[in-house]
């Protein structure tokens, strides 16, 4: 496999599992009504986020580098639980 071959399988594999992460999560928050799903959703995404910035990331990683890990993963987070709509919602992705 070519270098170029295996970032496509590396690629392939992260969208495939942060979409059955979506479905996940969708599923086990799920709330018929919508603003209680809304609230969960958020209460999962903040307790992740404090999550990765209460922890160390590392040993031996420097302060700017921890920061910035810190600042993409909870970016990431973010990007994905804002994803996921609830069926009544009229726009996005309808996973639940």
């Amino acid at each position: 496999m070519t270098p170029e071959e295996q970032r496509l399988h590396d690629v392939a594999a992260q969208i495939a599992l942060a979409e059955m992460l979506r479905l996940l999560l969708a599923e086990v928050l799920f709330d018929p009504n919508a603003e209680t799903f809304r609230k969960r959703l958020q209460a999962f995404e903040n307790s992740a986020v404090s999550s990765i910035l209460g922890r160390d990331l590392g040993s031996g990683m420097n302060e700017y580098t921890e920061r910035l890990l810190k600042e993409l993963a909870t970016g990431w987070i973010t990007r994905l639980m804002t994803s996921i709509r609830h069926p009544a919602d009229s726009t996005g992705n309808n996973l639940a």
